[in-house]
């Protein structure tokens, strides 16, 4: 469940465009975050197929209105796995221990939840809150050893699927960072998208990005 919404919410773009992210399949991933104590506190396990069902059920809702937006696994994983928002720190002194300024020798997390509480819209504090949690419990996958990504042959069950790791969370927060804005860090308010981006016609006119 939590895989898929958040594919669903940063793996939808497209090639040589800009990432977007819908504002109703953004719901898909927030509203995830109860299911887990739901299930911990229903006795009955058809109550607990019903629940999974109900809320598997209202995400196709959404994907079918919002145009049935396809996910492009190997784009998503071209997205840097090394958030960092536009103004670095300075790097650090011979004392220091790495260098703020290299890929992997800091953590993303805290410039993105930093810069998440300085966000007039709740919703960005709370997609990164979740992300930081499925980060927590599922940041360690290797690759293809995500849930659902291969099939009972070993075969991928959806393109790029086998070469997903744990990395998926925090390049879907450095997305929303990037997208939404770095806005403790002086850059400005990003919005969410409306267009409902699985159709075609919502990508004609926007001009190739340099990614």
């Amino acid at each position: 469940v939590l895989w898929q919404a958040t594919l669903l919410l940063a793996a939808t773009g497209r090639p040589n465009r800009a990432p977007r992210l819908d504002f109703f399949l953004m719901h898909v991933l927030t509203s995830a975050l109860c299911i887990h104590s739901l299930l911990r506190i229903l006795p009955d396990p058809v109550h607990k197929a019903q629940l999974l069902q109900g809320y598997a059920r209202t995400s196709a809702l959404f994907v079918l209105l919002r145009g049935r937006p396809r996910v492009n696994v190997p784009l998503f994983m071209s997205y840097t796995a090394f958030p960092r928002p536009p103004k670095h720190a300075a790097p650090g002194g011979r004392d220091a221990l790495g260098d703020p300024l290299k890929e992997g020798e800091t953590n993303a997390w805290l410039a993105m939840l930093q810069n998440a509480l300085h966000h007039k819209d709740a919703h960005v504090l709370k997609v990164l809150r979740m992300l930081y949690h499925c980060a927590e419990w599922y940041g360690g996958t290797a690759p293809g050893g995500a849930i659902g990504a291969r099939d009972g042959e070993g075969k991928e069950t959806h393109v790029g699927t086998g070469e997903m790791d744990g990395t998926v969370f925090v390049r879907a927060a450095g997305v929303a960072s990037d997208t939404l804005g770095w806005v403790a860090y002086g850059g400005t308010e990003g919005h969410w998208d409306q267009s409902a981006l699985g159709w075609d016609a919502a990508w004609e006119g926007e001009e190739k990005a340099n990614l």
